[in-house]
């Protein structure tokens, strides 16, 4: 009879954590069909027992179980029962009462599974022994995980995560994602905690050389300090970012001219409008215009203000709704 995880049999389960890049390990069983078996027996008494899984300290045990048993077992009480946390108890004692060396695959699925349900203290232990064991998450897993510490309001942690996979990426010569920090430093500048962005983009984004910042990371810190008021802040970043191989596009133009504006400063921020074309080679656009034209406004220059937006319509940029 087939062992079924979702409408799934255990076989492709199997096959799947294979496609990870894993070989198989034998099991002392003498057939396919045994080690299914095995598994069934393994998951049931799981189920009956979550609060003491002790009776598994047998020589019978110790010898049937692999890896590659043990992904079957969690995934199935993982997907089929969605029980992550009993999963994670059979992945912790199997790992330290059993000595055993998990599959990439398990810690993946564990990783997921246990962000996805809030167990977040045991989505970190899972982490830590990956980590122990010589595995990282990939860039989807890691993704994952760091996006839900971040939801969770454990911003902390999810720095830890990110700088960990940052250190052994120097170590191999590999890079993080910038999609995980970028959307990390969104996730930070949305929760209006501009500061702790700002000090994890210079203290570790900008030192370490396994995150490769790019122009939208320089962006996102931007603009997060322009709508707190610390445009000469922005402007440090501003004048750095080159050196990192990042170049300036009109998104940032756009930014620290709305920056200026916001402060009252004028005169910098029509000076700013004025070295978009000859410093970048693009144009300015209706956000670059009514941005200058909305602070003059605001300053009571309404001459300017006028001029401006005769200069606008000269160059062909026409105005929307959104901006007027």
């Amino acid at each position: 009879m087939l062992f079924w995880a979702q409408r799934v049999p255990i076989s492709k389960v199997f096959s799947t954590a294979l496609l990870h890049g894993h070989a198989r390990i034998e099991s002392s069983h003498s057939s396919p069909a045994s080690t299914l078996w095995f598994i069934k027996v393994v998951c049931t008494l799981c189920i009956h027992h979550p609060q003491s899984l002790n009776f598994f300290d047998t020589d019978y045990f110790r010898e049937s179980l692999n890896p590659f048993v043990a992904f079957g077992v969690v995934y199935h009480i993982n997907n089929r029962l969605n029980n992550p946390d009993l999963a994670f108890s059979f992945f912790r004692y199997s790992r330290l009462s059993c000595n055993l060396l998990h599959l990439e695959s398990t810690f993946n699925l564990l990783l997921r599974s246990l962000c996805r349900m809030g167990l977040h203290d045991s989505a970190k232990v899972v982490f830590e022994y990956m980590k122990a064991d010589g595995f990282w998450p990939n860039s989807a897993v890691l993704d994952h995980v760091v996006s839900s510490f971040g939801n969770a309001g454990k911003f902390r942690v999810a720095e830890e995560i990110l700088i960990a996979q940052a250190e052994i990426c120097n170590e191999k010569g590999e890079t993080v994602s910038s999609f995980v920090y970028n959307k990390f430093l969104c996730m930070l500048i949305n929760r209006n905690r501009v500061d702790e962005a700002v000090l994890f983009f210079r203290g570790h984004i900008l030192r370490l050389g396994s995150f490769c910042p790019d122009t939208h990371s320089f962006n996102i810190v931007m603009k997060g300090l322009c709508r707190v008021g610390k445009v000469a802040t922005a402007f440090e970043l501003f004048d750095v970012m080159r050196s990192f191989s990042c170049h300036p596009d009109l998104v940032t133009y756009n930014t620290l001219i709305n920056g200026l504006c916001r402060v009252g400063q004028m005169d910098r921020a029509e000076e700013l409008l004025r070295e978009v074309k000859p410093q970048s080679g693009f144009s300015p656009d209706v956000v670059t215009y009514t941005s200058v034209i909305s602070g003059y406004c605001r300053s009571g220059k309404m001459e300017e203000a006028a001029a401006l937006f005769d200069e606008m319509i000269n160059h062909g940029t026409r105005p929307n709704f959104v901006y007027f």
